[in-house]
C-alpha cells in the first residue's frame, strides 16, 4: 500500500499512519519526539509526532523516486506495523493489538531499565502461558457460541449455571470467571478413579484398596448377614477367610493379568497399563486417573468375562456404560434424568454382591453426578 504515490494518498494508508502515530505516543521522550520510521530517518532520528506524520505522507518516496533494497525493507517494515496495529493480540482481545502490546512492553523496558535479556525472558514466559490457537477460542466459547437448544456441551448449559447467571449477571459477563462459578462441584474423574480402584481392588483382592477386609467380614458376622462370608475360627485361635464369589481365584487373577498385558491401545488413547501389572505380588498399581477411566469404562467389563461371576460381569457392563454416557461430549437434560435413575439401580445391584465397606462416600457421590 505504501509503495506508490497513489497508495500513500489512499484513505486506508492515511488511517494507518494516524493509527501508528496514536500508538507511538506511548514511547515519546520528554520533548514529545519519537523515532521516525521514514526512509531518511529510518528510526535513527527522533521527530515530533506532526513531523513524523508529514514525513510518512510526503517525503521523497511519494514523488516516485527509485528505492534501493534498504528502502524497500523499510516499506515492508512499515506495512507490517500497520498490519500489527489492526491485529488482536489474542482472539477476542479487543483492548490490545500486537503493535500496542509491543509498544507497551518497550515502554516498560525503558521505564524500569529492564535489560534486553530480561525482556526476552519475560516475552518467552508470556508465549508459554498465553492461550494459543483453539485454546484462545475456547476461552470465548461461553460468550460467543453458547446456544440454548436443550443439549449440554459445557457447564454453562447446566441449570445451576443458568441460575447463577440470573442471580449474578455482572459476574457472568466476564469470560475469565467461567471456571470460578462452581468450585464446589463434584470432580467426575476423581469419583470415577476411586470407584475404579475400589472395583478392581476388591475383585482382584489387592491389598490396600480391597474393600473385602477382615473387619468387613466381622461386621457381617455381627449383623448375622451373608453367612457364607463369615470368618471361620480355627482351634488354635486364628481364622480362615472364605473366598467371596465376587473375588477372583489366583488362577483367574493371573488370567486377567495376562489379558491386560495383551491389550494394545491406539496412540494417545491410554498409557501402557500392562506395565502396572505385577503378577508376582498380585498387584495392579501406579494407575493415573485416565487409566482408571479406561479400565472402568472399557477394560473391566470385557476382560473379566470368563473370570468373574456372570452377574458381576453384567453389572460392570452397566456401570461402565453409565460413565461412558455421562462423559460423552454432549448430553440432553432428558438423558441426564435417565442416567440418574440408572445409577440408582446399578448401585442396588452392586449392593447385592459387594461388601458393605465398598460403599464409601465416593461411591454414594456418583448418584449426584448426573
Amino acid at each position: 500500500m505504501g509503495k506508490t504515490a497513489d497508495g500513500r494518498l489512499s484513505h486506508p494508508y492515511i488511517e494507518g499512519v494516524n493509527a501508528f502515530i496514536n500508538f507511538a505516543r506511548a514511547v515519546m521522550n520528554l520533548s514529545g519526539n519519537i523515532p521516525c520510521p521514514c526512509i531518511h530517518c529510518v528510526n535513527c532520528y527522533r521527530q515530533s509526532l506532526h513531523t513524523v506524520c508529514i514525513y510518512l505522507l510526503h517525503r521523497d518516496r511519494i514523488r516516485g523516486e527509485p528505492r534501493n533494497a534498504t528502502e524497500d525493507e523499510e516499506v515492508r517494515h512499515f506495512d507490517k506495523l500497520e498490519e500489527d496495529a489492526k491485529r488482536e493480540l489474542n482472539p477476542g482481545c479487543t483492548d490490545y493489538s500486537i503493535l500496542k502490546f509491543v509498544i507497551k512492553m518497550l515502554n516498560v523496558k525503558v521505564m524500569t531499565n529492564l535489560s534486553n535479556k530480561g525482556l526476552d525472558m519475560m516475552l518467552e514466559l508470556l508465549t508459554k502461558v498465553l492461550p494459543k490457537g483453539q485454546g484462545a477460542k475456547d476461552m470465548r466459547w461461553y460468550i460467543d457460541k453458547c446456544v440454548d437448544d436443550g443439549i449440554m456441551r459445557h457447564p454453562a448449559d447446566s441449570e445451576e449455571w443458568k441460575e447463577f447467571d440470573l442471580q449474578h449477571p455482572d459476574f457472568a459477563l466476564e469470560p475469565r470467571n467461567k471456571n470460578k462459578k462452581f468450585k464446589h462441584n463434584i470432580d467426575v474423574m476423581h469419583v470415577e478413579k476411586n470407584i475404579s480402584e475400589s472395583t478392581y481392588g476388591t475383585l482382584l483382592s489387592i491389598e490396600g484398596i480391597n474393600r473385602d477386609t477382615d473387619k468387613a467380614r466381622i461386621n457381617l458376622q455381627n449383623m448375622n448377614f451373608r453367612h457364607t462370608l463369615h470368618l471361620e475360627q480355627r482351634p488354635i485361635g486364628s481364622y480362615d477367610k472364605p473366598r467371596a464369589f465376587f473375588s477372583l481365584s489366583p488362577n483367574e487373577r493371573d488370567g486377567f493379568y495376562d489379558f491386560l498385558k495383551s491389550v494394545k491401545y491406539p496412540d494417545s488413547y491410554a498409557a501402557n497399563i500392562s506395565r502396572s501389572v505385577n503378577a508376582k505380588n498380585g498387584r495392579l498399581s501406579g494407575l493415573k486417573s485416565h487409566d482408571c477411566h479406561v479400565l472402568l469404562q472399557r477394560i473391566l467389563p470385557i476382560g473379566l468375562q470368563g473370570f468373574a461371576d456372570k452377574d458381576i460381569s453384567i453389572v460392570l457392563f452397566e456401570l461402565g456404560n453409565f460413565f461412558q454416557d455421562l462423559c460423552s461430549k454432549t448430553l440432553k437434560q432428558s438423558e441426564l434424568e435417565k442416567l440418574e435413575k440408572r445409577i440408582i439401580l446399578i448401585l442396588c445391584k452392586l449392593e447385592r454382591f459387594f461388601p458393605l465397606t465398598f460403599f464409601n462416600v465416593m461411591v454414594h457421590l456418583v448418584v449426584h453426578l448426573p
